[in-house]
């Protein structure tokens, strides 16, 4: 009978320990997943247009690098002419001029090789009080001419993709070829790629955020729990109970602090939990400190010292 009530209790524990590794397999292998497809090189526009000039530039673009805290991003642009444009080299058989949001120009004299280009371009609006729902948007142009004919563009043929975790990039592109007339009965397209780059915290970075916020919630809740107990239902507190508090309230801004990216103390995530939680917990702590003051026994504390005394002379021997 006790060896099979002690088998019963063995397979309990089992059953309740595959549970417990089941139910974390199932988040985490799906967390791993989404981490992994966000880490991957993904294509965010792939742009083709049709081309029956004999001439085209071909711009594989990638998202380099983030940041938010200085509103900006940097693309790296590899530039490869085609057509008419290039010998079997692939060197440039004319003067070309590459112009990126008509701020920044780059000038190619014939015979040479276009190495690639990084370009660092500003987020236009975008503020990091509205973390982690912060989304930042930028406009982006590309307009590639002749040097000497700055009237006649150069079609373009662009692809951009990136591979950086922690960001959801949601890009849009606008062409609209205008046709044009040079004079000479002969009308031409002039080309310019419009882009907008609206940028985002990724799912993984969202759904981490979120935990901690309810985390630090519930252990606000707790400790607003064990202060009400030691204040209204004369718990017992002492200084191991006094530490708990403190502990806790020292050691929120570091859990925090845990969350990918978050800027300095400001945010919506701050104002739907952080600034509530710390209150709470101080609240909670101030009351259970002075519960501990107010409610010392000098005399049980006496006799508590003379038992302890008393004891020890009798264990001497």
């Amino acid at each position: 009978m006790i060896q099979t009530i002690a088998e019963h209790h063995v397979l309990r524990r089992s059953f309740i320990c595959f549970l417990i590794l089941a139910t974390l397999l199932a988040m985490i292998v799906p967390t791993w997943q989404v981490y992994l497809e966000e880490g991957r090189s993904s294509t965010l526009i792939s742009f083709n247009e049709p081309n029956i000039r004999g001439e085209s530039l071909y711009i594989a673009a990638s998202v380099l690098n983030v940041d938010f805290s200085e509103k900006r991003y940097t693309i790296n642009f590899s530039i490869q002419p085609n057509g008419t444009l290039a010998n079997e080299y692939g060197q440039l058989n004319q003067q070309v001029t590459l112009r990126f949001s008509s701020l920044r120009s780059y000038h190619y004299d014939i015979g040479e090789t276009i190495h690639p280009i990084q370009a660092t371009f500003n987020y236009e609006n975008g503020n990091q009080i509205d973390y982690p729902l912060d989304i930042y948007s930028g406009n982006l142009e590309i307009f590639a001419f002749y040097k000497n004919d700055t009237t006649k563009s150069i079609p373009i043929t662009f692809h951009l993709d990136a591979s950086i975790t922690s960001f959801h990039f949601m890009p849009s592109i606008k062409h609209n070829p205008v046709v044009e007339d040079d004079g000479n009965d002969t009308p031409f397209v002039n080309d310019k790629i419009s882009l907008q780059i609206s940028t985002g915290r990724s799912t993984t970075t969202l759904a981490f955020s979120i935990f901690i916020c309810i985390l630090m919630w519930l252990l606000s809740l707790v400790m607003g729990l064990f202060g009400y107990q030691v204040v209204f239902r004369k718990r017992k507190a002492d200084a191991h109970a006094c530490m708990i508090g403190i502990t806790t309230l020292f050691a929120l801004p570091a859990v925090r602090s845990a969350q990918p990216g978050i800027p300095e103390v400001g945010t919506v995530s701050d104002i739907l939990g952080f600034y509530w939680n710390m209150a709470i917990i101080a609240c909670s702590s101030i009351a259970v400190t002075m519960c501990w003051v107010i409610r010392w026994d000098d005399s049980m504390d006496r006799d508590n010292k003379r038992n302890m005394s008393i004891s020890t002379c009798v264990d001497v021997p």
